[in-house]
């Protein structure tokens, strides 16, 4: 039987197209550079939710300054941290 230890949270990014597409944000770390892709692989998984909330207003000031109408939300990630006895 295992022991519970954490229910461990990480914040993703989702930004909805005007034609309703959802994708979510991967951020190269190295370069900086941000891309939207439609999949779970290899996404940016932010560790506090101030840090998802300054990253989806910075976004939202971009789509805002480019004129698009993309909507942002965070959405929250559960991964339950537990130890095998």
């Amino acid at each position: 039987m295992s022991k519970f230890i954490c229910d461990e949270k990480k914040y993703l990014v989702c930004r909805t197209s005007e034609e309703g597409r959802e994708d979510l944000a991967q951020i190269d770390e190295y370069s900086g550079n941000i891309y939207w892709i439609g999949e779970m692989n290899n996404i940016y998984k932010f560790k506090t939710i101030e840090d998802a909330k300054a990253f989806k207003l910075s976004q939202e000031n971009l789509s805002k300054a480019i004129g698009k109408k993309w909507k942002f939300e965070i959405l929250e990630e559960h991964s339950v941290v537990s130890k095998g006895e």
